[in-house]
């Protein structure tokens, strides 16, 4: 269903607008679409291209090997590749719940709890960064699990040439 009204609204928005004057969701990506083994990701509505899976070219910098809890941690994530501009979103949970919380700490991003995305699309030819800062629940018991996406971008305003790159970051949580 999400696929058919991504696609429905994508047309038409590409329909009435110029080359590269507006995109699909001008606010960011919705909230949630980075785990690729969800029903609705970013792969839904960014279908033209098969999206890859564990993707070599999608890199989370600064992931700590063990979670302390409470402790902050500054992270990069980049996406390697040929593209025109590119976007992201991560979010964070242990198996029952989100997990952490998310600073949106440098510009054209924005952050709710233990998700992070990028609302303003970076135009890079070769790769991109985006610093972020987490920082992990004080009451952590479980490992945690960072699920982030990248959408290597055309810079078009459709979904139509972009592709999709997903990775997942499983962190144990230190028990001292």
């Amino acid at each position: 269903m999400l696929r058919a009204s991504c696609l429905t609204f994508c047309c038409i928005l590409v329909a009435t607008s110029g080359p590269g004057t507006a995109n699909a969701f001008s606010d960011g990506a919705p909230w949630g679409t980075a785990n690729a083994a969800a029903a609705e990701n970013c792969a839904t509505c960014h279908f033209d291209r098969e999206a890859v899976n564990n993707s070599r070219d999608l890199t989370l910098l600064g992931v700590p090997q063990k979670v302390m809890p409470g402790a902050t941690y500054e992270l990069t994530l980049v996406l390697k590749g040929k593209f025109s501009t590119a976007g992201f979103q991560i979010f964070v949970r242990t198996t029952e719940q989100p997990a952490g919380t998310f600073v949106a700490s440098v510009p054209g991003t924005e952050a709710v709890a233990a998700s992070v995305r990028s609302i303003l699309p970076l135009r890079q030819e070769d790769s991109v960064a985006w610093g972020l800062r987490w920082q992990a629940p004080v009451n952590i018991k479980r490992s945690v699990v960072f699920y982030a996406a990248a959408c290597a971008a055309n810079a078009d305003a459709s979904p139509m040439g972009d592709t999709i790159h997903f990775r997942v970051y499983e962190i144990k949580f230190d028990q001292r």
